[in-house]
C-alpha cells in the first residue's frame, strides 16, 4: 500500500509538468533523494502523529482525515489575540534591588500572579477548518506528502484522488477533488466564535480579535470558493489589508477562475527553485530524509517579509497553546533557524530578524528600566506583536519578564547571535553589518560592558559576574548563592563583546567604545568547573556540583557559543569532551544542542548519537518530538525548534567554525555521501563527495570573495587547485594541514589531492 501511494504521487502530482524535464528550471542536485523523502502514511487520523504539514511560510495547515472527511486546520503567523495584560505583574525589579534582596536573603524564587498565568493571551489562535467530503471515504485514507512539489495526495485512484497545496505565491489553499467543501470556525475558549457567512459557492469566516489597554486589536478573514472539483481558500489578516473579508473573497474567487495548471506551475516553480539551492545524497536514507523534511518544514513557517512563527507550527488544539506559543528566547526561538545557514537558505532566517528588530526599541527601554544604564536587554519571552513599553498605559508596562527566567543575562547576546550568523554565512556584507546588525550588536556589547563594570571586581582583576539566572534550572536563590558566573551568561557576554569588537574594526567606527569592550572582555571570569584532574567538568554556575540539565548549558562554549572549537588546545577540548560525555540531561531541550556540540568536536560515535536521538523522537508524519516518544511534553504540538535537525545533518558533512572549512568532519568514513552547495561562513558554497572511504574532491564557489581556508581532507603533501578558467596550480598545505587560497567574488575552484 505504501509503495503504491508513493509511486502514484511521484507519477501524478503536479500533472502540469515535471521540472525534471524542463530545461528552463534550475536543476535539483539529487531529485531521487528528494523524492524518497516524501512522507507516506496509510492513514492520517490525528493532528499529532499523522497530520501532514503544508505551508508557505506565512499561512499553514495541518492535514488529516477524520470520519471520511478531509480536515485542514488553518493558522497564520500574524493572527493571534495579542493582548498582554501585565496589570498585576510586579516583575520589573531593578538589578540593584535584586542584589539588595539577595544580600538580605529575601529574594523570592518565584512570582506567581502574572498575566501570563491568568490569561490565555497573548497567543496565536487557529483560524478555522477546511472540511472536504471524500468520494471514497472507506478507501481514501492513505496520504503522501511530496516535499519536492509541496503537495499532499490522498487516495490511489486517479479519478477520486484529492490533492492539497498551500500555494507559495499567495495565502491560499488549493484543493482538487472531493465532493462538498465547507468552512468551520474553532471554539477558542476565551474568544467568541468567528462569524460565518457567504452565499452560493462562497463560504466565509470573519473574526475581530479584541483590543487591550495597549493593543488596538486585529481581525482576519477566511474565504472558501468552489468551481467544479476545485476549491480555493484564502486567509487574510488586517496586517495584509484594511478589509480582510473583502480581500479574502476577492482572492478566493479569482483563484478558482484561474487555470489550475497555471496555479500549480507557479507553485511548483517556487519550490523547484528552493530545492535547487542545495542538496544531499547519503548512504543513510533516514538522515537524508531528516535533512530534506526539516528544511521543508522550516519553509512552511518562515519566509521573508512575514511575522515570525512561535513555539509551534500549526495549532493542535482550540484552547490555550502551551507557553502561549510565544517566542522563548533562551534557545527555543533561535534554534529552528539554525537550519537556514549551512543549507544555503538564508532567506528563511529573515523572519527571525523581523522579530528581534521590532523589539529593539523596547529592549533599550527595558535595559534602562532594570539596570539604569545604556544598552539593550531582552527578556525570556517575546510575543509576535508587542506594544511600546515606554508609552504603555498599564502597570508592568506590557513587559512579560516571566520571573525568574527573564533574569537570564545571557539571553541578550544569544538573541543577536542568529543575526550575526546570517551576516557570517552570507559573506559578511558590510552594508548588512552597518545597517542591520552592528547597531544592535553594539548595544548588546554596551549592555555587557556596563553590566561587567557594575559587578564586584576581585583581586585578580576579574569580576564576580552576576547575579544572573541559569535558564530553566533553579531560578533565583534567596541569597543569590546559585546566581554567580552563570556559564550561559558568560558565553554570550563574550560572544557579544568579541563580535562587536570585530564589527567596529570592519566598519572603522567606535574606536573608543571598542576599547571599552576589550577592557570589559578581559574582566570576565573563567567558566565554572567542578572537580579535579580527570574528574573536572564544566558546570552551570559557580559553586554547584553537576546535576540534571533542562537546557545543556555546560556545553554552550562549544555550541552554540563557538568559543571552544576543534582547533582549541587539547586541554580545552578534553575538558569539554569529558563534560559532554558525563552530562546528565532530561531530554527536553537538548537534542539539537548536544548533537551539534559532539559534531563540532568530532567526538567518536557522533553519527550514531545523532541517529539514535532523532529516531527516539520520530513521529510517523516526519516531525520530531521535543523529547523521546512518550514524554508528557510532546502532545503540546509540533515544536518548530526541532526543525533544526537539518542543521545537525549538515554539521556532519560540513563545518566552518573559526573560518576553517572542514569536510565530512563527523561523518563515518565507511559511508558514502555527497552534498552540493552547502554554505560555509564567509559565503562559500561547498560541494564534495566521500566514496569508498575517500574524499574525492572539493568544489567551492566564493560568493563574496576573500580568504579561503580548508582543512585538507587528504594526507597528500601536494594539492591541485583548478580555477574557472581551467588554470591549475599545485600548492602545499600549511600549518595544521590547512589549505589557504585567495578568492575573487563569484570565483569557483576545484581542490583535489595530487596522487
Amino acid at each position: 500500500m505504501l509503495n503504491i501511494l508513493l509511486s502514484t504521487i511521484l507519477n501524478l502530482a503536479g500533472c502540469s509538468g515535471s521540472f525534471q524535464t524542463d530545461n528552463k528550471q534550475p536543476q535539483i542536485a539529487f531529485p531521487g533523494a528528494l523524492d524518497k523523502a516524501a512522507i507516506v502514511q496509510e492513514a492520517i487520523p490525528d493532528v499529532l502523529n499523522h497530520s501532514l504539514l503544508l505551508g508557505n511560510g506565512d499561512m499553514n495547515g495541518l492535514v488529516n482525515i477524520v470520519d471520511g472527511k478531509l480536515i485542514i486546520r488553518l493558522s497564520k503567523n500574524d493572527v493571534g489575540d495579542w493582548r498582554n495584560d501585565t496589570s498585576t505583574d510586579s516583575t520589573l525589579i531593578p538589578w540593584k534591588k535584586i542584589r539588595e534582596m539577595g544580600a538580605a536573603q529575601t529574594l523570592p524564587s518565584r512570582i506567581g500572579d502574572m498575566g501570563w498565568h491568568r490569561y490565555a493571551y497573548a497567543c496565536p489562535i487557529p483560524c478555522g477548518k477546511i472540511v472536504i467530503d471524500l468520494d471514497n471515504p472507506d478507501k481514501d485514507k492513505g496520504a503522501v506528502l511530496d516535499l519536492h512539489r509541496a503537495v499532499v495526495r490522498i487516495g490511489q485512484d486517479e479519478q477520486s484522488a484529492v490533492t492539497v497545496r498551500c500555494l507559495y505565491q499567495a495565502n491560499l489553499f488549493l484543493i482538487e477533488g472531493g465532493t462538498t467543501a465547507d468552512l468551520l470556525s474553532h471554539e477558542v475558549e476565551h474568544l467568541p466564535r468567528a462569524e460565518s457567512g457567504g452565499s452560493g459557492q462562497i463560504r466565509t469566516l470573519y473574526q475581530e480579535l479584541p483590543a487591550g489597554v495597549d493593543w488596538p486589536g486585529m481581525s482576519y478573514a477566511v474565504a472558501l470558493a468552489t468551481k467544479g472539483n476545485k476549491t480555493a481558500v484564502a486567509l487574510v489578516s488586517s496586517f495584509d489589508a484594511d478589509d480582510p473579508l473583502a480581500e479574502a473573497i476577492k482572492l478566493a474567487e479569482k483563484t478558482v477562475q484561474t487555470k489550475t495548471g497555471k496555479l500549480i506551475a507557479d507553485h511548483e516553480s517556487d519550490w523547484n527553485a528552493f530545492w535547487s539551492r542545495s542538496g544531499v545524497q547519503l548512504d543513510d536514507e533516514y538522515l537524508a530524509n531528516v535533512w530534506y523534511r526539516n528544511l521543508y518544514f522550516l519553509r512552511t513557517v518562515s519566509r521573508p517579509g512575514t511575522a515570525a512563527v512561535g513555539l509551534f507550527s500549526g495549532l493542535v488544539g482550540d484552547g490555550k497553546p502551551a507557553w502561549h506559543s510565544a517566542h522563548t528566547m533562551n534557545y527555543n526561538d533561535e534554534q529552528p533557524y539554525w537550519s537556514a545557514y549551512a543549507t544555503n537558505h538564508l532567506e528563511l532566517a529573515s523572519s527571525y530578524r523581523w522579530l528581534i528588530s521590532r523589539y529593539w526599541k523596547n529592549a533599550k527601554w527595558l535595559c534602562q528600566r532594570l539596570f539604569d544604564f545604556e544598552g539593550i536587554y531582552f527578556p525570556h519571552n517575546l510575543f509576535t506583536y508587542q506594544s511600546d513599553h515606554a508609552t504603555s498605559k498599564q502597570p508592568g508596562n506590557s513587559v512579560h519578564m516571566h520571573y525568574p527566567w527573564g533574569s537570564s543575562i545571557g539571553i541578550t547576546g544569544w538573541v543577536v547571535q542568529n543575526i550575526w550568523w546570517e551576516y557570517e554565512y552570507g559573506g559578511r556584507d558590510p552594508e548588512f553589518l552597518r545597517e542591520k546588525l552592528y547597531p544592535m550588536l553594539r548595544d548588546a556589547a554596551l549592555f555587557y560592558t556596563n553590566f561587567i563594570h557594575s559587578c564586584q571586581q576581585l583581586p585578580d582583576g576579574k569580576v564576580q559576574f552576576g547575579p544572573s539566572v541559569s535558564p530553566e534550572h533553579f531560578g533565583w536563590s534567596n541569597d543569590l548563592s546559585k546566581n554567580w558566573n552563570d556559564i550561559h551568561a558568560l558565553v554570550f557576554a563574550r560572544f557579544a563583546l568579541e563580535a562587536a569588537i570585530e564589527s567596529a574594526e570592519t566598519l572603522q567606527v567606535d574606536r573608543e567604545l571598542s576599547s571599552r569592550f576589550r577592557n570589559a572582555l578581559q574582566m570576565l571570569p573563567d567558566y565554572p568547573t567542578h572537580g579535579e584532574g580527570e574528574d573536572r567538568v564544566v558546570v552551570k554556575v559557580e559553586g554547584v556540583e553537576p546535576f540534571m540539565c533542562n537546557i545543556p548549558v555546560p556545553v554552550f562554549p562549544v555550541f552554540p557559543g563557538e568559543l571552544i572549537t576543534y582547533f582549541s588546545t587539547e586541554e580545552e577540548k578534553s575538558l569539554f569532551i569529558r563534560t559532554i560525555d558525563r552530562l546528565e540531561s532530561n531530554g527536553n531541550n537538548d537534542a539539537m544542542i548536544l548533537c551539534h556540540a559532539r559534531a563540532r568536536l568530532s567526538m567518536p560515535g557522533t553519527y550514531e548519537y545523532v541517529v539514535n536521538s532523532f529516531k527516539q523522537r520520530q513521529r510517523p508524519n516526519g516531525i520530531l518530538t521535543l523529547n523521546v516518544l512518550g514524554s508528557r511534553f510532546n502532545p503540546f504540538g509540533h515544536y518548530t525548534e526541532m526543525f533544526a535537525a537539518s542543521a545537525v545533518v549538515s554539521e556532519l558533512l560540513l563545518q566552518s567554525v573559526d573560518d576553517i572549512i572542514r569536510i565530512f568532519p563527523a561523518w563515518p568514513v565507511e559511508k558514502d555521501a555527497r552534498f552540493v552547495d552547502l554554505r560555509a561562513k564567509g559565503g562559500f558554497l561547498v560541494s564534495s563527495e566521500i566514496r569508498n572511504t575517500t574524499v574525492q574532491s572539493v568544489k567551492i564557489e566564493s560568493t563574496a570573495g576573500g580568504d579561503l581556508q580548508l582543512l585538507s581532507p587528504w594526507k597528500a603533501s601536494k594539492i591541485k587547485v583548478t580555477k574557472d578558467d581551467g588554470k591549475q596550480q599545485i600548492i602545499t598545505p600549511g600549518k595544521q594541514n590547512i589549505i589557504k587560497l585567495e578568492t575573487a567574488e563569484n570565483e569557483s575552484v576545484i581542490i583535489q589531492p595530487v596522487l
